[in-house]
């Protein structure tokens, strides 16, 4: 495994598609760079280095007579799509889901194919380790931890980003995949020019919306599906835990498939349901559902529990 860190400015705030250095930053599996380079694009656009608000001067360390020297984002694209979907490299940015939107946006402005990629965000992870209400830039990072950069200086920004990430883990002691498992994070992923946001199930502002948008998906699924083909789990009601629907969506539908079609219904409520798919270690929106759902079985209701990693949608049984 290898690490590759990656930053992106823009020539013009108003203008996402005007990509004109992307930092580049590879490292081997114990922090050690085997390279650092910041390429540089002509964006083929007016400039207006402050950005979409006013009176924040942003300096990229760029020279605009060297830009309009310098390749147009086609000629270079090749080489960031192979660098970005190589497997043997964890991808890594920092905020980096507006990263992400740039390169899509140049990519439809020149109408050349989506870059298909996982990735994590170390200010997301920073600010998990810190448990601090508020997120943080790297200038602000790299105060808290005594290093010099050169802030949106590209290849700058993603060695810091790379740094953010080697400090988080030796602090910790974990390696990512036991970061990523115990502050229960999803990788980001840009597939087709759709991102799949990094959130994690501890801490998101916007982690209600996404639970929400994942039951509505379900229950589309679920309806899509059309008439159940038999009766044999004929009331039998299942519920989801609520990290499982946004973390494994696609699991979670096969296994309403195969109760959809023996007669089995899906309900997102849990005071409804008579079967309910639990993950070990909830998060707390998930223990706070499943307390209301103890406080239904002292009243004398009947609900059966199953852990999702031994779930098997066959074994699955009429209630009595």
């Amino acid at each position: 495994m290898k690490y590759l860190a990656f930053d992106i400015e823009a020539a013009n705030g108003y203008k996402s598609y005007s990509v004109c250095s992307i930092g580049i930053v590879t490292a081997d599996e114990d922090f050690n760079i085997l390279s650092k380079r910041n390429v540089l694009i002509n964006p083929k656009t007016e400039y207006n280095l402050n950005g979409t608000r006013k009176n924040i001067s942003i300096d990229l360390h760029l020279d605009e007579e060297v830009l309009k020297q310098s390749p147009i984002f086609p000629d270079i694209y090749e080489e960031i799509k192979a660098l970005l979907e190589d497997p043997e490299y964890v991808v890594m940015g920092h905020a980096v889901e507006s990263d992400v939107h740039m390169l899509n946006a140049a990519c439809i402005h020149y109408r050349l194919p989506s870059i298909n990629y996982k990735y994590v965000c170390t200010q997301l992870m920073y600010k998990l380790y810190k448990n601090e209400r508020e997120i943080k830039a790297l200038n602000k990072i790299a105060d808290d931890l005594h290093i010099e950069f050169n802030h949106h200086a590209s290849d700058e920004d993603a060695l810091m980003s790379l740094l953010t990430l080697k400090y988080l883990l030796s602090q910790t002691g974990l390696t990512l995949g036991e970061f990523i498992e115990q502050y229960k994070i999803s990788v980001g992923e840009n597939e087709n020019y759709c991102v799949k946001r990094t959130v994690s199930m501890l801490k998101d502002e916007n982690l209600k919306n996404m639970r929400k948008d994942k039951e509505n998906e379900l229950c589309d699924y679920v309806k899509s599906l059309g008439r159940m083909q038999n009766k044999e789990l004929n009331g039998v009601v299942v519920a989801v835990s609520r990290e499982v629907e946004v973390l494994e969506t696609e699991k979670v539908k096969s296994w309403l498939k195969d109760i959809h079609k023996r007669g089995g219904v899906f309900t997102t409520k849990i005071g409804k349901c008579n079967v309910y798919l639990y993950k070990e270690n909830p998060n707390p929106a998930d223990e706070s559902r499943e307390a209301c759902l103890r406080i239904r079985q002292d009243s004398g209701d009947s609900v059966l529990w199953i852990d999702c990693s031994d779930f098997e949608p066959d074994g699955l049984q009429i209630i009595k």
